[in-house]
C-alpha cells in the first residue's frame, strides 16, 4: 500500500512538472507528434535510439543520425539503425507514446519514464517510470495480463478526447 501511495505521489508531481508533448500506442493508427512523450525540442525517447531497444540494449542516439518522422525527432546510434527505422517506423514506435505503460494500466495519466526501464513484448516497446523508491516495470510484471489491456483501453480513451 505504501508503494502505491508513493507511486501516486510521483505521478502527481510528474504531471504537475511535466511540460512535454504526448504520443500514441499499440493498436492506434500512425501516431502524430502531439501524442508523443517529447522533450521541448520535439525529441522522442530522451534521445535514445528506438531500434537499439529491439537489439537488447538501449543506446543513446547521435544527432548526426536524426529522422523527423511525423514531426517527431528520433536519434539513432548508427546509420544502419537509422535505415532500419525508415524501412518500418511503426515497428519501432513506443507503446503509449513513450509514456509509462504501468501508469496507463491504472488510468489515463501521462507519466515520464526512465528510458532504460523497458520491455519488448511481442515486438512492441513498453517504457516505465523508475526512481529510487518506485520501479513500475516490476509492478507491471506482477500483473501484466490485467494491466496491458487496461493500458490500451485507457490510452484509447485519452487520445480520442484530445
Amino acid at each position: 500500500m505504501r508503494l502505491k501511495r508513493i507511486l501516486y505521489l510521483h505521478i502527481a508531481v510528474t504531471l504537475v512538472l511535466s511540460s512535454t508533448i504526448h504520443l500514441f500506442a499499440d493498436k492506434i493508427p500512425i501516431p502524430v507528434a502531439k501524442h508523443f512523450n517529447l522533450d521541448k525540442q520535439g525529441l522522442a525517447l530522451n534521445g535514445y535510439d528506438p531500434v537499439s531497444y529491439h537489439k537488447g540494449e538501449p543506446q543513446a542516439g547521435d544527432p548526426r543520425f536524426q529522422v523527423d518522422y511525423q514531426s517527431v525527432k528520433f536519434w539513432f546510434s548508427s546509420e544502419k539503425n537509422q535505415k532500419e527505422f525508415l524501412k518500418r517506423p511503426d515497428r519501432y514506435l513506443p507503446a503509449f507514446g513513450g509514456w509509462c505503460a504501468y501508469a496507463f494500466g491504472l488510468g489515463t495519466d501521462k507519466v515520464e519514464v526512465d528510458p532504460k526501464s523497458y520491455l519488448i513484448v511481442n515486438g512492441k516497446l513498453y517504457l516505465f517510470y523508475k526512481d529510487f523508491f518506485t520501479d513500475t516495470k516490476k509492478l507491471w510484471l506482477e500483473n501484466e495480463s490485467e494491466l496491458k489491456p487496461k493500458a490500451a483501453e485507457n490510452w484509447q480513451k485519452l487520445i480520442s478526447r484530445e
